[in-house]
């Protein structure tokens, strides 16, 4: 990954014609720079963060709030990856991630 990737497609539902792009921004932090762009019109804001890693749910505020510097009106929305993983966790870390994420809801 050279830390932005596009993505256009575009489908037809009933007839309507429906367009968009997605913009992947690496989540390293030496891809920080590519969010202005990812970000500038977006209708949606999708920050995806590893279910099974309780280090890049701690880096969604950070996401979340350089992402709203740039567009304050796009939907965020908050998508936890690798639930296959995830369900083999100890119980014990599943509920302090699942506790967690609520916070990050109303940041």
């Amino acid at each position: 990954m050279t830390g932005l990737n596009l993505m256009d497609k575009i489908f037809f539902i009933q007839g309507a014609r429906i367009a968009f792009s997605i913009w992947d921004v690496g989540g390293d932090r030496q891809f920080l720079d590519h969010v202005p762009v990812a970000c500038k019109d977006a209708a949606a804001i999708l920050i995806m963060f590893d279910l099974t890693s309780r280090s890049t749910l701690n880096s969604v505020i950070d996401w979340y709030r350089l992402a709203r510097q740039w567009n304050q009106t796009a939907i965020p929305i908050l998508i936890g990856t690798k639930f296959d993983d995830f369900v083999h966790l100890p119980p014990d870390i599943q509920w302090t991630i699942v506790n967690q994420v609520p916070y990050l809801l109303f940041m």
